[in-house]
């Protein structure tokens, strides 16, 4: 899939007979390194248990290293995934810290940098998700009474 490119033409009629110009232009190559985290609202506690981060990483040059960072409210880092060459196509994050127990509710940040063999080093956009114990996020009927 081209992404990045561009298409110009031009006519223009002069006293010669008539010119027609075109230019395609594209971008190849680079860095494309992007999060993509569903659902992004969970409950350890509900029918939603996880998060499923899903992962896109493509380099000019072989990744022998990633990282994902999951950051929350204070910047203080709760959960680190890494590893060496290709990452995988995703990550399932439960809602645990690295010590295995739960975090508090709130809004958490994922980035994920990567390292080509070159040394390069690049870190995607964040991708934000949210804990929340106390809402309902399970499937059922509510009967109210009078």
């Amino acid at each position: 899939i081209m992404r990045n490119y561009i298409v110009d033409y031009s006519l223009s009629v002069q006293q010669l007979g008539i010119t027609h110009r075109a230019s395609f232009t594209f971008a190849i190559g680079g860095f494309d390194v992007t999060l993509s985290a569903e659902p992004k609202l969970f409950s350890p506690v509900g029918v939603r248990k996880t998060t499923s981060i899903s992962i896109y990483a493509s380099t000019k040059h072989p990744i022998i290293e990633w990282e994902i960072n999951i950051i929350n409210e204070n910047d203080d880092v709760v959960r680190f995934y890494s590893g060496y060459d290709q990452p995988p196509q995703q990550i399932i994050w439960d809602g645990k810290d690295d010590r295995g127990l739960p975090v508090s509710d709130g809004e958490y940040k994922c980035v994920m940098k990567v390292i080509d063999k070159n040394r390069r080093t690049i870190q995607s956009a964040a991708e934000t998700v949210r804990i929340s114990s106390s809402l309902p996020l399970q499937r059922g009927t509510i009967h109210l009474e009078e």
